[in-house]
């Protein structure tokens, strides 16, 4: 057996546990961005209501003065900014706490994935409505991410980074939909940061 030096080995475990973490925290801040807008369209509940109340009780008790700027902006973006930022950090500490349960870190090594290329889609599809037409898509683009998942994904990363791409290119410029353009990069550097993650740990369990 092969023995590495001991500071190769730190760096190869710190590596790894930033990767986790990152993956980890995209995975979050895309569910709580794909989350927040649909409960707040389709809740009868004024949803962001309660995004105002947490954004003014902590910067009444923030020790650091906010910006007059963010203070003043509009009540419903800051409404919105602060539930996913809540929602995203509160996932967040959640699975990092728990990820030493075997079946969250099968949740981290799966899910990520198919939330990142099926999440935009499904978003769109609740909010807009989408042809059946391109159904298809977002079904073919699950699979590959379950093949990458279990090992069976057997094209060049290149190719697969590419086809990612593709992917929410498609989603975003060509379909007639007005997107924000940070959901489908955000989901995009989820989708990449989970794949390297994915990676490491196999070189790491190997």
């Amino acid at each position: 057996m092969v023995k590495y030096p001991v500071s190769t080995q730190k760096t190869q475990s710190g590596y790894g546990v930033s990767l986790g973490v990152l993956n980890a925290l995209l995975f979050s801040l895309n569910a709580a961005l794909l989350f927040v807008p649909i409960i707040s369209v389709r809740m009868k509940y004024p949803i962001l209501l309660v995004g105002q109340r947490i954004f003014y009780f902590v910067s009444a008790h923030w020790p650091i003065q906010i910006p007059s700027a963010v203070r003043t902006a509009d009540p419903n973006r800051l409404g919105f900014a602060t539930l996913v930022l809540s929602l995203t950090a509160l996932l967040c500490v959640l699975l990092l706490v728990t990820s030493q349960f075997r079946l969250v870190a099968k949740f981290l090594r799966v899910v990520p994935g198919i939330i990142a290329v099926v999440g935009f889609p499904t978003y769109i599809r609740l909010l807009q409505g989408i042809p059946v037409a391109l159904y298809p898509e977002p079904i073919a683009a699950s699979v590959c991410v379950l093949l990458y998942a279990y090992g069976k994904w057997k094209l060049p990363s290149l190719v697969g980074l590419l086809l990612l791409g593709l992917h929410f290119a498609f989603w975003f410029w060509g379909t007639p939909f007005q997107i924000w353009p940070g959901y489908p990069l955000i989901a995009f550097c989820s989708a990449v940061v989970w794949a390297i993650f994915l990676k490491q740990s196999e070189k790491e369990a190997g």
